[in-house]
């Protein structure tokens, strides 16, 4: 019960690997995996609009055909 009543009041106690409290290891990993997302989505960005451009110009064949030839060259 104590330990419930520590998260309740943000303290999620100390950690056995680091030696430093939870919340504290957390922040630590908090910055790195904000922007490991961010460029994971700017990459994806950068893949899905163009096809979704081309989807939108071109019959879905088309489109499908295009790529198979494109990564079957290499």
């Amino acid at each position: 019960m104590h330990y419930l009543a520590g998260i309740a009041q943000g303290n999620l106690g100390q950690s056995i690997f680091l030696n430093i409290p939870v919340t504290e290891a957390l922040y630590q990993c908090a910055e790195p995996t904000f922007f490991l997302t961010l460029f994971a989505l700017v990459i994806a960005s950068y893949i899905t609009l163009p096809i979704g451009v081309l989807s939108g110009k071109r019959p879905v064949e088309d489109v499908l055909n295009y790529w198979w030839v494109c990564c079957m060259r290499q």
